[in-house]
């Protein structure tokens, strides 16, 4: 029970036998609704307990009933869970419910599968769902994929072949085309499926580094652009591996998902992999060359050559800039709520350093998030003439991962932003660049807060701000 609407983040502590899928391990039912918080936990061992967020919850004023269920992929010893909240919640006493006493469930809907048990709890019976959900491999190198693959040439993708590698090929050169001519290349399915259902979309891959799938693996289901807020941690060009992208709601009938290669799409595939608990049948499909001229737009991945007749290039850009405008907002000069470095075990403090971008750079920032969550954050007012997406990044050096939603919880034009990202660790000294996550900005001026959370371990040296439009940094008072 909790007197006003609020945002809860859950939390497990436990012993992880392997990386978890919290969507599929534990899925969520919240006064009534079904809820799948898409957060992978990385396993370190069944002995080695930790706690780690499974995401966010929105309660409303007055009492709430929750149920986490043990799904598919739950390897875990569980301690404790935990609830984090700025507003007072009470706990009250609850008793166990035992939907199926037959103990014949459907894993999918909870359902009873016994069409002959009488029991009154099991009256309600499973509509007919596959027990064991079904993993459909499709190879890369099959795959309908625009433009001349393993033709040679500097802008081409590479089939390599080997033993090792499902159907003995896979694609490389995926990030240096991906830098060189983002949205280019897509994979195309045509995919059909007898009831609407939802499919876990995952690649096999060797990670050069981090991706963010948003970016990375942008997609278009049924003309519908998708962006899985997924981080994909790399291990290495040669450690394949099988990552979840997220998941996608198809249609009954035909589907047609496209994912493009966008920006930092830093791996090697050998395979994708479909899971659904109902039948996927992929039919063939042609190779589409919406961009026969190579004038592409890198937003909409439309034509941007007026003069240009193919028949595939028709559809227009209507004025994207093809240009991504990025800016630097040094830590130290952003307004920051707090005596900044005026001195005081409670203070962030500005350090001297002709290595880092402006001179300076921001520290004990882990110290105040820690003593007092909350009370600092950088605030900036920017106005843009047209609605537009800017990807934010931090430029710090971190003692240890940081998870972006509890550590820099951001506030939009009064509206909460969680940013999905955790961000790597390098090390104190060692500054790099890493994405926080994005903001949809709107025309006109646009109020932001990025406030300092709980394990923000790290020395700030500047943010990043990108986007299409051209953004203006206004001068902002500080706030008390």
């Amino acid at each position: 029970t909790v007197e006003n609407d609020c945002t809860v983040t859950i939390g497990m502590n436990a012993g992880y036998g392997g990386d978890i899928n919290v969507a599929t391990a534990f899925p969520i039912v919240l006064n009534g609704n079904d809820i799948a918080l898409e957060t992978v936990i990385r396993g370190d061992g069944w002995g080695n307990y930790k706690t780690e967020t499974f995401g966010t919850v929105e309660l409303k004023a007055g009492e709430n009933i929750l149920y986490i269920y043990i799904g598919s992929g739950a390897c875990c010893d569980i301690d404790y869970f935990t609830f984090t909240s700025v507003e007072t919640l009470t706990f009250n006493p609850t008793t166990i419910d035992l939907p199926h006493a037959c103990e014949s469930v459907c894993p999918i809907c909870l359902k009873c599968l016994d069409t002959e048990c009488i029991e009154d709890v099991c009256a309600n019976k499973c509509e007919g769902h596959s027990v064991d959900p079904v993993t459909v491999v499709q190879e890369a190198e099959l795959v309908a994929c625009n433009g001349n693959v393993a033709t040679g040439g500097d802008d081409n993708i590479w089939r390599i072949e080997g033993a090792d590698y499902s159907g003995n090929f896979r694609l490389g050169r995926i990030n240096d085309v991906s830098v060189s001519n983002p949205g280019y290349y897509y994979f195309k399915w045509s995919i059909t499926v007898a009831n609407d259902c939802t499919v876990t979309i995952g690649m096999n891959a060797g990670y050069g580094g981090d991706i963010n799938v948003a970016t990375a693996f942008p997609m278009v289901l049924n003309g519908n652009d998708i962006a899985l807020e997924t981080v994909i941690r790399g291990e290495g060009w040669g450690n394949y591996k099988t990552e979840s992208f997220g998941t996608v709601e198809l249609k009954a009938g035909e589907n047609i998902l496209y994912i493009y290669i966008g920006s930092g799409a830093c791996c090697d595939i050998d395979y994708f992999t479909f899971t659904s608990v109902e039948t996927l049948t992929f039919n063939p499909t042609t190779i589409d060359l919406p961009h026969a001229c190579e004038s592409v737009c890198p937003v909409c991945f439309k034509c941007l050559d007026t003069e240009c007749t193919e028949d595939a290039c028709k559809e227009k850009c209507e004025g994207h800039s093809v240009s991504v405008n990025e800016y630097v907002e040094e830590a130290e000069n952003v307004a920051c709520n707090g005596n900044v470095a005026t001195g005081g075990d409670d203070q962030i403090w500005r350090s001297a350093d002709s290595n880092r971008s402006g001179g300076m750079y921001l520290i004990k920032i882990n110290d105040v998030s820690i003593s007092n969550p909350g009370y600092y954050y950088f605030k900036w007012s920017i106005t843009v003439d047209n609605d537009c997406t800017v990807t934010i990044g931090l430029n710090s050096g971190r003692a240890g991962e940081i998870n972006a939603a509890t550590s820099f919880p951001a506030k939009l034009n009064g509206e909460d932003v969680v940013f999905a990202n955790t961000l790597a660790a390098s090390s104190w000294s060692d500054f790099n660049t890493a994405t926080l996550g994005t903001v949809d900005l709107k025309a006109g001026e646009n109020i932001l807060y990025i406030y300092i959370g709980q394990g923000a371990c790290c020395n700030i040296d500047y943010f990043t701000f990108t986007s299409v439009e051209v953004l203006t940094f206004n001068n902002t008072s500080i706030d008390g």
